[in-house]
């Protein structure tokens, strides 16, 4: 979300595809993939993004449905050409995220002309001591990045992921 903003402040076309549909297994409520949809357009709009693309994959049905979401993917990258994709990185412990992490890695190579800078962003798993990591100084809009965060309330209804994102950034900022 810091990057986001940051890429956002300087006139970048900044948008988020969200691959999955929001459901859980383990959180029921009544209508929760609407909840959360409103939640994640909510966070777009303080990190400054210009637009949510939602693909409505239910999580554990990815791998059957992996070439449709790859021409799903295909579709926006050719419609937006962009030349950053921030994307779970490799090392991700999350399954839904490994799997759009492969998604996304086919659908790059079959877009003809398009040559963008993949960062892999870690949200469940530590790249401390990798080669090649990337930090950005996100401070001047840690507290936007946290604002959006906190528009999640579903989410941090189960964790308090709030903080835990803080203290991940915090981490990576001293150790990285």
């Amino acid at each position: 979300g810091g990057t986001m903003r940051l890429r956002a402040d300087k006139g970048w076309n900044v948008f988020s595809v969200y691959v999955t549909d929001g459901s859980s297994r383990i959180f029921k409520k009544s209508g929760l993939q609407h909840l959360r949809r409103n939640e994640a357009l909510a966070a777009l709009k303080v990190v400054g993004a210009r637009a949510g693309i939602f693909l409505d994959y239910k999580s554990r049905r990815l791998l059957q449905n992996f070439a449709r979401l790859v021409h799903n993917l295909q579709d926006v990258l050719c419609y937006f050409m962009p030349r950053e994709i921030y994307l779970p990185a490799p090392l991700e412990r999350h399954a839904t995220h490994g799997v759009v992490t492969l998604a996304v890695l086919h659908a790059v190579r079959q877009v003809k002309n398009l040559r963008p800078r993949l960062w892999g962003y870690q949200v469940w798993s530590d790249g401390y001591g990798f080669p090649d990591r990337k930090a950005v100084d996100i401070s001047s809009v840690i507290a936007l990045k946290q604002k959006a965060v906190r528009q999640h309330r579903t989410q941090l209804a189960l964790k308090p992921y709030d903080t835990g994102i803080m203290g991940k950034n915090h981490y990576d900022a001293v150790f990285f």
